[in-house]
C-alpha cells in the first residue's frame, strides 16, 4: 500500500458497530517453534455481555517502531449492557514493528518490545525458570458431584474437562477459553461454564499448588469455586444485593506428568 491508497482508506466512515474498548492485561506468548512465533494474548472487561471482542492491527504504508493493534468491541442488534470478562488472542506473524507492538484500548495504550535478530526473526523472550523439585503437568481431580481434569501437554497443548449431572465439557488454551493466573496462593485456572443472557454468566475457578512431584504421581486436596456473576438487561444496577455468588467445591486429586 502506498501513501496515495492509505489517505483513500482513511477517508471511509468507520463502522457505528464497533469501538475500541478497555483492557487489563496484554502479553505475549512465545511458542515453541523455530522461527519462533509469537500470540498476542489480551484481557479485560467488556461492557456488554453479548459484545464480540477482536485484536485489529493498523494499517502502514512501511513497517513502523511499534505496530499498533487495536482492542475491538462489535455488537450486533440490541447490546445487554452487563459487564463481562473476556480474553482474545491473534498472532503476530507480519504485525510486528522494528521493536515490538503497541495494544491500544479505549482510554489507554502499552507498548510491548519484542527483540528481532539479524534477518528479521523475532527473538522469544527468556523465561528463566528457578532450579528445584520436577513439577506436574496433569491434575485429575473429583468432588462430590464434579470431576476436573487440567493438563498441559505437549501433543493436546492446556486444557480443561469439566464434568457433572448437567455438563460435560471440555475447553482449550488455544482457543482462548482458558484464563490462567499465577498467585501467591497457587494457580488460578478460570473458565466459563455457561452464558444466560438477562440472567447470569457461570464460571470455574480451579485452585492448584506447587507440588514438589514424589516419585511419578502425587495426591492433594484443593478447591474450585463455581461463581454466578449475576446480570440484567438494564445493567448491574438493577441487580439487588451481590453481584456474585459463589459455590465453594472440595477436591481431592493425582498430579502427574503427562506425555
Amino acid at each position: 500500500m502506498n501513501e496515495e491508497q492509505l489517505k483513500t482508506y482513511n477517508k471511509l466512515p468507520p463502522p457505528g458497530s464497533s469501538r475500541l474498548i478497555d483492557f487489563d492485561r496484554a502479553e505475549i506468548v512465545t511458542l515453541d517453534s523455530f522461527p519462533p512465533r509469537h500470540v498476542l494474548k489480551v484481557t479485560g472487561v467488556k461492557p456488554f455481555l453479548n459484545m464480540e471482542v477482536d485484536l485489529v492491527p493498523l494499517v502502514y504504508i512501511r513497517q513502523p517502531e511499534y505496530w499498533g493493534i487495536e482492542v475491538v468491541g462489535r455488537l450486533r442488534g440490541i447490546g445487554l449492557p452487563a459487564p463481562a470478562p473476556y480474553t482474545v488472542s491473534m498472532p503476530l506473524d507480519g504485525f510486528i514493528g522494528t521493536q515490538g507492538i503497541e495494544v491500544i484500548g479505549a482510554t489507554r495504550s502499552e507498548k510491548i518490545e519484542v527483540p528481532i535478530m539479524p534477518g528479521g526473526v523475532s527473538v522469544p523472550v527468556q523465561v528463566t525458570e528457578q532450579p528445584g523439585f520436577p513439577e506436574p503437568n496433569l491434575f485429575q481431580l473429583e468432588g462430590e458431584t464434579v470431576k476436573i481434569t487440567y493438563g498441559i501437554l505437549r501433543r493436546r497443548g492446556e486444557f480443561l474437562e469439566y464434568h457433572d449431572k448437567q455438563r460435560d465439557l471440555t475447553f482449550s488454551g488455544a482457543k482462548c477459553e482458558i484464563d490462567s493466573l499465577e498467585s501467591k496462593i497457587g494457580k488460578l485456572i478460570t473458565v466459563t461454564l455457561e452464558v444466560i443472557p438477562d440472567s447470569h454468566e457461570l464460571t470455574l475457578t480451579l485452585l492448584l499448588p506447587k507440588i514438589n512431584l514424589e516419585g511419578q504421581k502425587s495426591s492433594f486436596a484443593t478447591s474450585a469455586i463455581r461463581t454466578k456473576h449475576l446480570t440484567s438487561i438494564g445493567g448491574p444496577a438493577l441487580v439487588k444485593g451481590p453481584l456474585q455468588t459463589y459455590d465453594v467445591l472440595s477436591l481431592r486429586g493425582i498430579a502427574s506428568q503427562g506425555d
